[in-house]
C-alpha cells in the first residue's frame, strides 16, 4: 500500500512519529553543528523550530517561536549553544578547486559539454552582447567555471584555438570509462590518447573537445590511492 493510500489519521500519526524520531536523532548528536546542516542540507534545528512554531500558529496552539525551538533542542537554546555549539570554521564546499575555462563560443561549448560530458548547468550569466560572462557547470560534486573569451590587455585566458597547444587540461573520474569514451566520440571529440590501462591503476583516455580544450577521463581516483 502506498503512503497516500492510508487514511489521513494514520498518515498523520506516521508523520508525527518520524518527526519525533528526527528530533531525537538530532538531540543525540549535538556534535553535528547547525552550520554543517545548513551548508549540506539547507536546514538546521532552528528551521525545525520555526516550522513547528508555524504549524502551531496555523492550528491556534499557544506555542511561540522560542518555545518551539526549545522543544527541538530539548533545552533552552542558549543552554544548548553554551554546551555544544563550536566555532563556525571555514566554509565547507563539495570541492574547493574549480577550473576556469574560456571558449570563443561559450554558449555552444556549454551545450556540447552538457550533451557529451554530462555536465549540468548550475547557472549561466549572459553579457549584454550575448556572450557568456560567467557560467557554472557541475559534474557530481565537482564544478568548472566557463566564460566567453575576452579581448584586450585584461584578458587573462584565451581559447586554445587561438594559441595552439593547451597549457592545462582537466581530469575527470568516471565509473564506466569505456561507455563514456564511446558517447564522447559520438559527439565529435578528437581522440588524443586511446583508452589505456595504466600501470599505476585505472583506465583512461584523453580527448579534445571541438573547441580545443584537453580533457582526460578515467577510472583512477587519486583520492583513493
Amino acid at each position: 500500500m502506498k503512503f497516500d493510500e492510508l487514511d489521513p489519521a494514520t498518515q498523520q500519526a506516521l508523520e508525527a512519529a518520524a518527526f519525533r524520531r528526527l528530533v531525537s536523532h538530532l538531540r543525540d548528536r549535538p556534535q553535528v553543528q547547525n552550520i554543517d546542516l545548513m551548508r549540506l542540507a539547507d536546514f538546521c534545528r532552528n528551521c525545525l523550530g520555526k516550522w513547528l512554531a508555524a504549524a502551531a500558529e496555523s492550528q491556534g496552539a499557544p506555542l511561540d517561536k522560542e518555545q518551539a525551538r526549545d522543544a527541538i533542542y530539548g533545552m533552552p537554546y542558549a543552554t544548548w549553544k553554551a554546551q555544544h555549539q563550536g566555532p563556525e570554521g571555514p566554509p565547507l564546499t563539495p570541492t574547493p578547486l574549480m577550473p576556469t575555462i574560456t571558449y570563443d563560443d561559450a554558449p555552444a561549448a556549454i551545450a556540447w559539454l552538457c550533451a557529451a560530458f554530462d555536465f549540468q548547468r548550475k547557472v549561466v550569466y549572459d553579457s549584454p552582447d550575448g556572450r557568456v560572462a560567467h557560467a557554472q557547470l557541475t559534474y557530481g560534486n565537482a564544478m568548472i567555471m566557463v566564460s566567453s573569451s575576452r579581448e584586450g590587455p585584461d584578458a587573462l585566458l584565451v581559447a586554445p584555438a587561438r594559441t595552439g597547444p593547451a597549457t592545462a587540461g582537466v581530469y575527470v573520474v568516471v565509473a564506466e570509462v569505456d561507455a563514456h569514451h564511446d558517447k564522447v566520440m559520438a559527439h565529435g571529440a578528437t581522440l588524443v590518447r586511446p583508452l589505456t590501462d595504466q600501470h599505476y591503476g585505472g583506465r583512461d583516455y584523453v580527448c579534445r573537445d571541438p573547441f580545443g580544450h584537453l580533457w582526460s577521463f578515467g577510472t583512477f581516483d587519486p583520492w583513493r590511492g
